[in-house]
Parts: C-alpha cells; sequence; structure tokens
C-alpha cells in the first residue's frame, strides 16, 4: 500500500511498519531553461511525449521532484499528466524550484555558485507557488562592480528582455533570451527565506527550502 495520495484519493495507512522508498528529487523537465538536454521535436518544441514515456518506464521510484530553474512550468504539466492517471508507477509529484545564488564557494578547480532548491508540499496550489513565492522574488544582475544592480520581479518576461539585452550588448551569449536571462539572474538568499511565513499563505508555509551547490 502507499502512504501518498493517489491521483486526488485519500492516503492509505501502512500495515506493516517502515518501508524504505526511492524519492528523486530533483528531475529537471524539458521546459528547464538550465541543464536541459532533452530532445525536441523538428520545430524546436519540447518533445513531452517522449519525456512522459521514460517517466512511465519507472518501476523503482515513488516520489518525483519535477525542477525548474526560476520556474513550475514544467512541474504543471507534469503533475497534470500524473493526477489524469496516465503516470501510474509514481506515487507522488514535487514541485522543486532551482534558483541562482549571487554566492560562490571555493572548489577544487574553480569557484562554484551556490544554488538554493525550493520543494513545495504538494498540498501547495501551482497558483499559490506561482502568485505568493515566485511573485515577490527579485532577481539582479550585476552588471559591473562598480554599478548598483538593478532589481527586476521574477517572471518570464523580466528574464527574456535581460537575455535580450545582454545578447543585444555581447555577442558571445547564444541560446534563447529566457535562457541567457536565466544563466545570469540571480537571487539573495535572504530574500528566499523572508517569504516565509510573512509573505506566504498559510499552505505555503510547509514549503521546505533545502541549499546545495550547483553541479
Amino acid at each position: 500500500m502507499s502512504p501518498y495520495p493517489s491521483h486526488g484519493t485519500p492516503a492509505l495507512l501502512l500495515t506493516r511498519g517502515s518501508e524504505w522508498r526511492k524519492w528523486d528529487l530533483h528531475v529537471h523537465s524539458p521546459t528547464s531553461a538550465l541543464n536541459n538536454q532533452f530532445p525536441k521535436l523538428p520545430g524546436g518544441q519540447p518533445d513531452w511525449e517522449s519525456y512522459l514515456g521514460s517517466l512511465r518506464m519507472l518501476t523503482d521510484v515513488a516520489v518525483l521532484g519535477i525542477t525548474d530553474y526560476f520556474s513550475i512550468e514544467g512541474y504543471r504539466k507534469v503533475r497534470e499528466t500524473w493526477q489524469a492517471g496516465q503516470l501510474p508507477g509514481i506515487s507522488l509529484i514535487l514541485a522543486n524550484i532551482e534558483l541562482r545564488l549571487g554566492t560562490f564557494v571555493g572548489g577544487s578547480n574553480r569557484d562554484r555558485r551556490v544554488n538554493y532548491h525550493v520543494v513545495f508540499s504538494d498540498q501547495v496550489s501551482s497558483d499559490d507557488i506561482e502568485n505568493h513565492f515566485l511573485g515577490q522574488l527579485r532577481f539582479t544582475y550585476d552588471s559591473a562592480p562598480e554599478d548598483e544592480p538593478t532589481e527586476w520581479f521574477l517572471n518570464r518576461t523580466n528574464l527574456q528582455q535581460l537575455g535580450a539585452s545582454l545578447k543585444s550588448q555581447q555577442s558571445t551569449f547564444t541560446g534563447s533570451d529566457y535562457e541567457i536571462g536565466c544563466k545570469n539572474a540571480t537571487v539573495e538568499a535572504g530574500a528566499v527565506k523572508n517569504q516565509r511565513p510573512e509573505a506566504l499563505s498559510a499552505r505555503l508555509r510547509r514549503a521546505r527550502i533545502r541549499q546545495n551547490l550547483q553541479t
């Protein structure tokens, strides 16, 4: 028996004590601006059928954290598919937002940027995450050490505008406007933490924040 809700049904209680289950909370989606090596259709659109087909083949993972940079676009798509009963092998789908911080730590060969992963309870709606978490964050881009960083509200339009501006200034930037924007935008760790609990609804307080190094 699964202790997790199955496509909207109440959770079932275990009858035989503790059980080990495999959770993979860092699974990027085809809409992720970075770390995206997923196949695309001839027109360049994400090949969702191929991606979802791979998820349907999973037999030993109970919980997935669908991960995108600065976004839950991929999570919305996968959760919708799961709620329709089309991912029967998965017991639970969670949203995992990956945020790039303006902080570096020393590595063996080079400095590495620190990332935050924000994993949300499945009881927090996608709209709550969009409106009361992402919609309240701001990102910066430090154009030069002597300049004061400019802040923008964190949304796709602003990230695209940043990317387009950088591409117009530097020919070395390649990729979509959104991709370049995500590569260069950063948020402050303190700003992420300050979204709890004052700026969020009661359900959003159950979000759990964990920190890791960018790989």
